[in-house]
């Protein structure tokens, strides 16, 4: 079956919001299903959606193993709290 380039096109703009499911940029309803149906038409678009949910566990399990040093972050978050009232300007 071949699916209209513009359909690929569209789905590839709205697959990462998908993914993310951020509320921030959730798609409607309407967006959603018309996305879910394009993937299951579509190998090559559920193709580059099963990567980019590969990708997304990778960097989830990496981010688990590897947090930043607690001392860092408190020194940042000083300079931070003295730029915004002036006294590290």
């Amino acid at each position: 079956m071949s699916v209209p380039m513009l359909d690929c096109w569209l789905s590839a703009r709205r697959l990462d919001r998908y993914l993310d499911r951020d509320d921030s940029a959730r798609l409607t309803d309407g967006q959603a299903r018309r996305l879910e149906h394009h993937l299951s038409v579509c190998a090559r678009c559920a193709s580059s959606a099963e990567d980019r949910m590969r990708v997304r566990a990778a960097l989830h399990r990496l981010g688990a193993r590897h947090r930043p040093d607690p001392a860092a972050v408190a020194r940042l978050e000083d300079v931070a709290a003295r730029l915004r009232t002036g006294e590290g300007a």
